[in-house]
């Protein structure tokens, strides 16, 4: 028994459901926030496209700039590209991380209880910045999975009725 043309056929089928899968998400996400999806997909998308630019905020010399790396060196050696040394750091926001979301934060802010949002947001700060480090040459890090697990657990524990509200029926 050999079923190859039907699993390749489900194979293809999943590969062109998947950019579909993508395109969707964010206006069902946007849809259960209470916002019409295809404001909530122009917002993604802007995020998207202001994930590239960074605002600066204070700019300040650096005393000692970061040693060359292997790699750098090796550039500088056999194709005469040098890498550039900075001696200046940057503290910048960017606009499709930290701005756009900032808003549409604030712009949610007046569906749930202030002093709820203001514990969860306490609590959650709190643990992030327990589990940041700086990293030279990177600026402060923490692992990916940290900010969006300690958020969801804190609302629901804090704010479970409201989780609950805008849960989708599947019956």
């Amino acid at each position: 028994m050999i079923f190859l043309p039907v699993s390749l056929m489900l194979f293809i089928l999943l590969l062109l459901l998947i950019p579909l899968l993508f395109a969707l998400a964010p206006a069902v996400a946007f849809a259960k926030l209470g916002l019409n999806p295809v404001c909530g997909y122009i917002f993604f998308i802007l995020c998207l496209v202001g994930s590239s630019i960074n605002i600066p905020v204070h700019r300040e010399e650096v005393e000692d700039s970061m040693p060359l790396e292997d790699v750098s060196t090796l550039f500088h050696s056999l194709m005469g590209i040098k890498v550039p040394q900075t001696a200046e750091r940057v503290i910048a926001v960017n606009l499709g991380g930290a701005i756009l979301p900032g808003l549409l934060s604030l712009y949610l802010l007046r569906q749930v209880p202030f002093t709820v949002t203001f514990v969860a947001t306490a609590i959650t700060s709190l643990v992030a910045y327990m589990v940041s480090k700086p990293v030279k040459g990177v600026g402060v890090v923490m692992p990916a999975f940290v900010p969006p697990v300690i958020s969801a657990s804190v609302a629901i524990l804090i704010a479970g009725d409201y989780a609950h509200r805008w849960r989708i029926s599947l019956a």
